[in-house]
């Protein structure tokens, strides 16, 4: 195999880092394309969205997806003031139930970008071969991205009549990952702020008694509290129930079994 990017060298690594910009705004873009599937029902839309964020909550991605989400359902979903259904009955609908076949996909793709960025990152050039990189981004384009991109194309007609319009959503979320590898603090308050103006329908939910997301208020109290400790979000480690393949613990020898069985 070819790899075009040689090892060490600092200006292939830049072009690397913008290939991984450009995965993260793909995956926003199919994160948004679900968005607007499911904003027939506000509140199975939230819950996706919040089950997405919270998955990546400690990382600098859950960061720039929090900020994706937030803008589209500000600027393209809230003001047509879609219906938030507190007694669930959405959560039984064919396009939740769609959705569910997708999270999969998802959570590999925001576990592989995840360590896209932190071995990018990386002062230490060496610790990580460039051309393993190069194959991961390879393969996450075509195992993690197309899946993605095929399973929500079935759903084209529902999503473009909501309004989903896929180069102009890709254009504007791409300003939130231009920063991926040079990320400033985030002034307090404003992940409370954007929270409560995304999640507050749930919110309000899970303080009614008979709700059955009181568990939700549990889990988000420290975050509206803004009591969780300050850690740096791009080296905060995702813990996922299962490890996707690409950049997983065998990735390295199994790109070296096929790379001497192509010598051969």
């Amino acid at each position: 195999r070819y790899y075009p990017y040689a090892t060490g060298s600092r200006t292939e690594k830049e072009k690397m880092k913008k290939e991984v910009v450009q995965l993260g705004i793909e995956l926003s873009v199919c994160v948004v394309e679900s968005m607007f599937l499911l904003c027939d029902d506000i509140r199975s839309m939230l819950l996706f969205c919040y089950k997405l964020w919270r998955e990546n909550s400690e990382s600098l991605l859950g960061k720039k997806l929090l900020r994706v989400i937030h803008y589209v359902y500000s600027k393209d979903i809230k003001p047509k003031k879609r219906v938030y259904n507190q007694d669930g009955v959405g959560k039984n609908s064919f396009q939740w139930e769609w959705i569910r076949t997708t999270w999969r996909d998802f959570t590999d793709g925001t576990i592989v970008l995840h360590r896209l960025v932190d071995l990018l990152g990386r002062k230490d050039a060496s610790s990580f071969d460039d051309r393993l990189l190069s194959s991961a981004i390879k393969k996450y384009k075509q195992q993690v991205l197309k899946t993605l991109e095929d399973k929500l194309r079935s759903a084209k007609d529902g999503v473009e009549v909501n309004g989903f319009a896929r180069e102009t959503i890709a254009s504007d979320v791409s300003y939130f990952w231009k920063s991926l590898f040079d990320e400033e603090a985030t002034p307090r308050g404003t992940k409370t702020r954007v929270f409560r103006d995304l999640f507050q329908p749930l919110i309000d939910e899970s303080r009614r008694p008979t709700s059955d997301l009181r568990s939700f208020s549990d889990m988000i109290q420290p975050i509206l509290d803004e009591s969780t400790p300050s850690t740096s979000e791009s080296r905060m480690e995702i813990n996922p129930k299962h490890s996707p393949y690409i950049l997983g613990r065998d990735f390295a020898k199994e790109e070296l079994k096929e790379e001497v069985v192509q010598l051969g």
